[in-house]
């Protein structure tokens, strides 16, 4: 067939039948002779026998392949791994969007998902603002091993999933990497996954997103499934979101940590009053930095957590967002001075949103702010070296419970509302126990017991009365309450008043049958502390 010690390489023919007519050099094997898909053939010459000499690790053409009308370049590697599809010659510079494509159409056609080991570079596919565009199911796991990196120069999406209907995506292990050395925060299209096609199911869990000027996640599809959770993910360098959900619902944001990220690293917000925002929770999630970058938003407000929905939405269609136990720090210290308000929380034009836990610290602005709300309810929050701790403005039915605002500059609560007053379910700041105290009286000196808090003795007035001062002020108007508990043997007909409150001192007299007398009491004084902004 050849002359002797000329080699050639085995060509695989697909079919149970061999193809005629045969060329020179070729051996032609029978499919169903290959074990599995685990045996090939070395390399042959025109003096070997007609045998069959297993490879070890060799995988042949599998059924899903020749189903998709893949070509199989690298056959050491296994059905779904990219480099069976595709050379990736120098890593991280050798375009493998090809190898991809290929296996996910593999997958598709009832194969292994694609994955891969090692960094793999996708450039953008042609004209078009992405590189890999898949259109059904998505699995992708690169089990911490996998990255796919952008080529640096263009604005264009890594991952576009769209074109299916009520998919199911399962993307983890991977590392998504935009690979810009600088951000365009208003650029649309630079972004690690976009997810337009409508979800079953969706899960994206234990990935890395870096180098993005759009997002690391982009989410705007309907959800008629069951929903899903993006988990375990760290995001950092992003420029404008880092999770940016246009619209949606059932869906967990857990465990996500976001680095630097310049305009809002979790992105809740929709521009339709149609759109479905709701039944969202943001949980264990923590933002470090970012907030401030100027360009074309240098004038343009921005928050760790945008919980932002239209102002004449139904309320069954954008709300139910809760924030649990999640933290904002040092968030937009050198952002512009152009940029009006930097928060660590804005909740706005949304129905029943829930913050509780949230400890929000270093924020240039408000720490934890609710805007023409309804409903909503921050709860057990810490908010500590920031501008203003906690404000609320234009909401109606707001409530806030057990929060601790302390620390802050220009205040810790700001209960103004510069837009319109907000109307309360609860307010815990506007009742807080300024101070509290026992009142003897041995030898006639008024004297405090050891129960007293933020008070002390000013001065004996006289029989049965006596100036008190706080050690922490109360509120510049003085709108405070002072509760009396006569103690004493009298205390039937004993009667007290209080009288001269200012900000940092107060009087109570006490007496017996109308005749000032120096009886026993207990006292607690209710009202706004100082460092508070109080209601219009």
């Amino acid at each position: 067939m050849a002359k002797g010690g000329d080699s050639y390489q085995v060509v695989y023919v697909d079919g149970d039948v061999p193809q005629l007519p045969i060329q020179l050099g070729q051996l032609l094997v029978d499919s169903s002779e290959i074990d599995s898909g685990t045996t090939n053939l070395q390399q042959c010459t025109s003096q070997s026998p007609l045998i069959y000499l297993p490879v070890t690790g060799a995988f042949g053409r599998t059924a899903a392949e020749v189903l998709a009308g893949v070509t199989v370049v690298n056959y050491y590697y296994p059905e779904g791994r990219v480099d069976r599809y595709g050379n990736n010659t120098v890593p991280g510079t050798t375009d493998m969007r090809a190898a991809f494509d290929a296996a996910y159409l593999v997958f598709k056609n009832g194969g292994t998902p694609p994955w891969g080991v090692g960094t793999y570079r996708l450039n953008k596919n042609g004209a078009n603002v992405y590189a890999l565009r898949w259109d059904s199911d998505v699995v992708l796991n690169g089990h911490g091993a996998m990255t796919l990196v952008g080529d640096g120069a263009q604005e264009y999406t890594l991952l576009y999933i769209t074109g299916g209907s009520n998919v199911h995506v399962d993307v983890s292990g991977t590392t998504f990497d935009g690979a810009l050395t600088g951000y365009t925060p208003a650029a649309t299209n630079s972004i690690g996954i976009r997810q337009g096609s409508s979800v079953d199911r969706y899960n994206v869990a234990n990935c890395h997103f870096t180098r993005f000027s759009s997002a690391a996640v982009y989410f705007a599809a309907q959800v008629p499934g069951k929903g899903g959770f993006i988990r375990d993910c760290t995001l950092d360098d992003i420029g404008h979101s880092g999770i940016g959900l246009a619209f949606g619902e059932k869906l967990t944001l857990s465990k996500v940590i976001a680095k630097n990220v310049q305009l809002q690293p979790f992105n809740l917000s929709t521009n339709n009053v149609t759109d479905i925002l709701r039944n969202i929770d943001v949980v264990d999630c923590h933002v470090f930095g970012g907030g401030d970058y100027g360009g074309a938003f240098a004038t343009t407000d921005r928050a760790a957590y945008a919980v932002i929905g239209r102002p004449t939405a139904a309320s069954t269609d954008q709300g139910n967002i809760r924030l649990v136990n999640c933290s904002t720090h040092d968030y937009g210290l050198s952002a512009p001075g152009t940029v009006p308000l930097v928060l660590g929380v804005e909740t706005r034009d949304i129905y029943r949103p829930l913050v509780t836990g949230h400890l929000s610290t270093g924020v240039r602005n408000i720490g934890l702010y609710s805007y023409r709300t309804v409903n909503a309810l921050f709860q057990g929050c810490v908010a500590t070296g920031n501008d203003v701790g906690l404000a609320m403005n234009n909401c109606t039915d707001y409530a806030e419970i057990g929060n601790s605002c302390y620390g802050n500059t220009t205040a810790d609560r700001d209960y103004f509302g510069t837009d319109a007053p907000s109307t309360y379910l609860q307010a815990d700041g506007l009742n807080t126990v300024l101070a509290r105290g026992s009142v003897t009286f041995p030898a006639g000196v008024p004297t405090l017991a050891n129960a007293e808090w933020n008070v002390t003795v000013d001065a004996d007035v006289g029989t049965g009365h006596t100036r008190f001062a706080f050690i922490n002020d109360a509120s510049a108007n003085a709108r405070y309450s002072v509760e009396v508990t006569l103690s004493g043997s009298s205390a039937a007909t004993g009667t007290y008043r209080t009288n001269t409150h200012t900000a940092t001192t107060f009087n109570i007299e006490t007496f017996t049958a109308g005749v000032a007398a120096d009886e026993p009491y207990d006292f607690v004084v209710i009202g706004l502390p100082a460092n508070t902004v109080e209601p219009n």
